[in-house]
């Protein structure tokens, strides 16, 4: 009598036949998804005061008091480095001048 459990079997190698087409367009969603998914590491003045969580006519306020930290401009447009809101707010949320100065 054999002594034989499923524990004891063999593992089954699978071979899936595919359309390299196919493949390649389910890499790609893959790939759109996971970056997707990716949090950004530039925030415009919405996502900012989300972050922060307060509205985007106070985040205004406090940039303009330069209350936060220095915007990063591309062009026209003006965004907010993700980590140096984290670091930001974990010192309490300092004036500009002051966030500055312990970031020099």
């Amino acid at each position: 009598m054999s002594n034989h459990t499923d524990n004891n079997k063999p593992e089954e190698q699978v071979t899936i036949k595919t359309n390299p087409v196919d493949f390649a367009a389910a890499v790609a969603e893959a790939v759109k998804s996971a970056l997707s998914k990716r949090e950004n590491l530039l925030l415009d003045a919405g996502e900012s005061a989300a972050f922060v969580v307060v509205s985007k006519s106070m985040w205004y306020t406090l940039n303009s008091e330069e209350k936060t930290p220095s915007p990063v401009r591309l062009n026209s447009r003006v965004r907010w480095r993700r980590e140096e809101l984290i670091a930001w707010t974990d010192a309490g949320c300092p004036n500009r001048s002051k966030w500055e100065n312990l970031t020099a």
